[in-house]
């Protein structure tokens, strides 16, 4: 069994470790002085060292359920001042949004990481309506430490474009913030109804067409998404080595959805073996993979296509 260290001779290990990185572009890195290490790199200054290690904590994201180590690390790279890690964080809480507000420590949530996932476009979650009532929680549980102006600026991340003609409608009857915010709800909801209502180029005469607002998230609720089942993807390729696995569906028209029943088909398809990816027309780098496309669209492609 190794000796125990004491703090002083661990504090000097670190330090050799650093001056010998510095010097040779390398070092040996466990998680035990992961975090220590990527401190020290911060306080001297050594960047390439700082985001290297940055990069060693994205596997350890997914691990804790409770979202603990997540909101740890956030916060953590606030004060290292490390943008890398804290865009992996983002990034991570982000694919898990809907686990995270039902975790308890959404309500705890700095307001800086609330606003952090409020303003990016790769959230996954139902839709833009299930949304809205995730900054509402944390708000209301906040209480007087928030101010109006702070929840008007946070409410103004929500792309209420994105919500049906039915959820705007709903807002005034659902949303616990519509009394206190009333002005903010209504140019919200009158926004969210001019894109459903008009040509989006009419509509851009008027607004910012580059706005957020007008920019979808990922949304997993129907219509906008479809589900595989890993367990019987597997038990298919342990038959089929080259098959692949298809599913259709069919999105709204976004603009004038209101007055038209136009639909867009799409297909997705998910390949788990590199064979099943070239059967397909597609090279596969990674695997398992997932192609998506409109299916008006298959037959125009070309017969060797990257997946994404």
């Amino acid at each position: 069994m190794a000796p125990m260290l004491s703090p002083m001779e661990w504090l000097t290990d670190l330090l050799v470790a650093t001056n010998w990185y510095l010097y040779t572009r390398s070092i040996t890195v466990t998680s035990a002085s992961m975090q220590c290490l990527h401190q020290l790199a911060s306080e001297v200054g050594a960047e390439h060292l700082m985001e290297d290690i940055g990069r060693l904590f994205v596997p350890l994201l997914p691990e804790d359920s409770s979202f603990r180590t997540q909101v740890a690390l956030f916060r953590y790279a606030g004060r290292s001042g490390d943008g890398l890690l804290r865009e992996n964080v983002l990034r991570n809480l982000g694919w898990t949004v809907e686990p995270l507000v039902a975790s308890a420590q959404w309500v705890s949530l700095p307001e800086e990481l609330l606003k952090g996932l409020l303003v990016r476009s790769d959230l996954v979650r139902p839709d833009e309506a299930w949304l809205l009532g995730a900054p509402d929680a944390w708000m209301l549980a906040q209480g007087e430490e928030v101010n109006p102006e702070q929840q008007a600026a946070l409410l103004g991340h929500v792309r209420f474009p994105m919500m049906t003609p039915v959820q705007l409608y709903e807002l005034p009857f659902t949303s616990r913030l519509y009394s206190s915010h009333k002005e903010l709800f209504h140019s919200a909801i009158l926004l969210g109804f001019q894109f459903h209502a008009l040509n989006f180029s009419a509509l851009t005469g008027h607004v910012d067409g580059q706005s957020e607002q007008f920019q979808s998230r990922i949304y997993t609720s129907n219509p906008w998404s479809v589900s595989f089942n890993l367990t019987s993807l597997s038990r298919r390729y342990d038959r089929c080595n080259s098959c692949g696995t298809q599913k259709a569906f069919n999105t709204p028209v976004p603009i004038t959805s209101t007055y038209s029943s136009r639909s867009i088909p799409w297909l997705a398809e998910v390949f788990s073996t590199d064979q099943s990816c070239l059967n397909y027309g597609y090279m596969c780098k990674k695997l398992i993979l997932a192609a998506f496309k409109r299916e008006s669209m298959i037959h125009a492609t070309s017969s060797a296509t990257d997946c994404c």
